[in-house]
């Protein structure tokens, strides 16, 4: 498997530390954003295979929003990380239930699983 490039926008500066150093730790490249606005710069300019986004951003845009646009312009395997519950990302009308969700908090494990999912064999 090639060194995939990570995406990751999280607004949650803990989180976003936490899961960037394990992302790297399992031998992914990995840019980093809080803005979704940057997300979108990020992703024309690095082609990422996987974008990691916050359900919940605090900016206007959610990460549902972000979603629509990545997969509307890029080429990018789009994945949730959330602290909401399941019901809660059922609930939104925009929810795809094809995209994988990683459920705060997560362990290491969860996220090779996640990864080895995105990235086939």
């Amino acid at each position: 498997m090639r060194t995939p490039l990570v995406l990751l926008l999280e607004d949650e500066p803990v989180i976003a530390a936490d899961l960037s150093a394990l992302l790297r730790d399992l031998g992914c490249r990995v840019v980093q954003t809080t803005s979704w606005h940057e997300a979108l710069v990020l992703c024309a300019q690095h082609a990422p295979d996987i974008a990691l986004l916050n359900f919940r951003q605090l900016e206007a845009a959610d990460g549902m929003a972000v979603a629509r646009v990545l997969r509307t312009y890029f080429t990018v395997k789009i994945c949730f990380v959330t602290g909401a519950r399941r019901s809660d990302l059922a609930a939104s009308p925009d929810f795809d239930p094809a995209h994988p969700v990683l459920f705060k908090p997560f362990s290491r494990r969860q996220v090779m699983r996640l990864l080895a999912g995105l990235m086939g064999p």
